[in-house]
């Protein structure tokens, strides 16, 4: 029995933005008073060691409202499937004097979700 080869078949569905999704959202609000660091664990492994987490290039943590959001998307373009949504605060965006809420830790179960959420937004989904 022949094992099959990679590129008989896409790794992943793939579908482009944009996306009409239907969902049910809890939403948990917080708000950060530390400003320097964020808490160990709050970015996955791929951005902990990458240009994500460099405040130079990719902007300052500035603290402020943040929110956790558990979100049930029952009708989206890759099926139904469940988020967990870390959104620490603010950060700096570089070369602006605009600050901006940054999603750095999100869990999903279906990695059709994780491949086109980094490939069509850069959301750092694992």
């Amino acid at each position: 029995m022949d094992a099959k080869q990679s590129s008989d078949f896409p790794p992943f569905l793939e579908r482009p933005s944009p996306w009409h999704a239907t969902a049910d959202v809890f939403t948990c609000l917080s708000f950060a008073n530390w400003t320097k660091d964020l808490p160990p664990g709050s970015y996955g492994d791929v951005e902990a060691s990458s240009d994500f987490v460099n405040r130079e290039v990719s902007g300052e943590y500035t603290g402020g409202p943040g929110s956790v959001m558990i979100v049930r998307y029952s009708e989206t373009p890759v099926g139904p499937y469940d988020e967990i949504i870390w959104i620490p605060g603010y950060f700096q965006v570089p070369g602006t004097d605009q600050k901006r809420p940054r999603i750095t830790r999100i869990y999903v179960s279906l990695v059709d979700s994780v491949y086109n959420g980094r490939k069509n937004w850069n959301i750092p989904k694992e």
